[in-house]
């Protein structure tokens, strides 16, 4: 069976474990009971316990078969990058407060939690952690409360017992609002903002279920295998450098499609032009060194020193076909090159 494109949420739900992978021939994952796991050898034992073996299971309390498919699952119905199951509710937020935060970090959280929750922020105190509980149902409130040394903002929704619930949107949109849609750092071109919170809604909601059509320009040592191509390669956290993203197996990481034609070739270089199908963090970035033509002064995932004189990444956000609320059609939006960009081009032009 081929994977479906722009699957909806049920049937991402329903393939979730066919993704994965058939055992022994069934189609979704089977509940595994056995608490105890044989190997063949000592060392397959050992290299499972220090983490150095890809995947396998040693003992339930570590983890089994079942609670990896479910892991699976969660990510898969999140679109995250990975999930962890814990038993309990209060071990996955110790789990997430000790690996996160550390002494002299500052906690903003809802005043409105679980009383064992609470517990926990006079634990954090005595740890050094600086707790502020403020009305999350206000996020003006949560903003007012932020400091330098905030590290993270914490709700329980939907709050325990009194049920309130936290402006989640209105917290978020404090850090960026208006902002429909990130480039990276060193990225040019257009960008979109939003006016109000409905037109923000809208907006998100087209790139999510991807009817946002978007073009990038990008400028790549060498050149493709192919002059019209398309990239099919999950992107996921490096495992050796979680600063980074990498090209991961199915399961480790999520869908990531990008579509490319040659726009103009140069003796060492070439322009491409990109369409991204899905929105995944550095994907054109990934998928032009997966082509082995990394983008001219990418310095993460290609040449630590660029092979044209240029201050940044070759990548530029070019246009953008999108419905606004209350149309129908769908308007076009260009930003034209950068001089420095542009200037770029002229220079191997000129060298042809």
């Amino acid at each position: 069976m081929t994977t479906p494109h722009n699957p909806h949420f049920t049937t991402q739900i329903v393939h979730a474990d066919r993704l994965g992978g058939a055992e022994h021939g069934a189609i979704h994952q089977p509940v595994h009971t056995s608490v105890q796991y044989g190997f063949d050898k000592v060392e397959d034992l050992i290299a499972v316990f220090q983490g150095t073996a890809k995947g396998g299971f040693n003992y339930a309390r570590q983890g089994t078969p079942t609670t990896a498919a479910l892991e699976a699952k969660l990510t898969q119905m999140e679109q995250g990058q990975g999930a962890i199951v814990f038993s309990t509710g209060m071990a996955g937020i110790c789990a997430i407060f000790l690996t996160l935060l550390k002494a002299g970090d500052h906690l903003v959280a809802s005043k409105f939690v679980f009383g064992n929750t609470n517990s926990v922020f006079g634990t954090l105190a005595d740890l050094g952690i600086e707790v502020t509980t403020v009305d999350v149902t206000d996020a003006a409130q949560v903003a007012a409360a932020v400091r330098p040394h905030t590290r993270m903002v914490f709700v329980e929704t939907i709050a325990n017992p009194g049920t309130q619930m936290p402006d989640l949107e209105g917290i978020g949109g404090e850090e960026r609002p208006g902002v429909v849609h990130r480039l990276d750092k060193e990225t040019s071109g257009l960008i979109l903002l939003a006016k109000n919170e409905r037109a923000h809604r809208w907006l998100q909601d087209q790139f999510r279920l991807r009817k946002v059509d978007k073009t990038y320009l990008a400028l790549v040592d060498g050149k493709p295998p192919t002059p019209i191509g398309r990239v099919e390669a999950h992107i996921g956290r490096d495992p050796k450098d979680r600063k980074r993203m990498a090209i991961v197996s199915g399961k480790k990481g999520r869908e990531a499609i990008s579509e490319y034609k040659t726009l103009e070739e140069f003796d060492k270089h070439t322009l491409l032009e990109f369409h991204p199908l899905t929105g995944r963090t550095h994907q054109i970035r990934l998928h032009c060194a997966f082509l082995k033509c990394p983008i001219v002064g990418d310095r993460v995932y290609g040449r630590k020193n660029p092979s044209v004189e240029i201050g940044r990444h070759f990548l530029h956000a070019y246009r953008l076909n999108v419905v606004l609320p209350n149309e129908k059609e769908a308007r076009h939006f260009e930003a034209p090159l950068p001089d420095e960009l542009d200037s770029v081009l002229e220079n191997l032009r000129s060298e042809k």
